[in-house]
């Protein structure tokens, strides 16, 4: 197979996986959605795109506001938790997986010594990313 194919194959399984993101996200701006539905759609996404950082990244942000007890005694807080660790030990400059293990740990975790440690983490990451930036303005001016 050519890398032509290879990457056709790429585009419609992005495009399936934005498709399928995109129908729980209809759900979620519905307002009065069954975690439990959002749930089994997110199972579903997650053994069909096995280690696909994209679902992975939205099935951790929806995990953040789950209210539902039964929908939260679901998974253990450690399997959440490492998941955030791996998502950011392949990209660690990923503003928004940082941003997420720092609310998971203040929010829900209640860590606050680590929070403060991700939360410089955060700070280290907009500075590289400004100053990369301004690199750029000062090279078009």
């Amino acid at each position: 197979m050519n890398i032509k194919a290879i990457l056709n194959e790429q585009f419609y399984a992005i495009k399936s996986i934005e498709n399928e993101l995109n129908v729980i996200f209809t759900l979620l701006s519905e307002g009065n959605y069954d975690e439990l539905v959002i749930l089994e759609r997110y199972k579903i996404m997650l053994l069909k795109y096995k280690g696909n950082y994209i679902v992975l990244k939205h099935f951790l942000d929806f995990v953040r506001t789950i209210t539902s007890e039964k929908v939260g005694s679901s998974f253990d807080l450690e399997d959440i938790q490492t998941s955030l660790e791996a998502l950011i030990s392949i990209n660690k400059d990923d503003l928004d997986v940082v941003t997420e293990y720092f609310y998971f740990t203040d929010a829900v975790l209640a860590d606050e010594q680590k929070a403060s440690e991700i939360l410089k983490k955060i700070h280290t990451i907009l500075s590289d990313k400004k100053n990369e930036l301004d690199s750029y303005v000062n090279a078009y001016n």
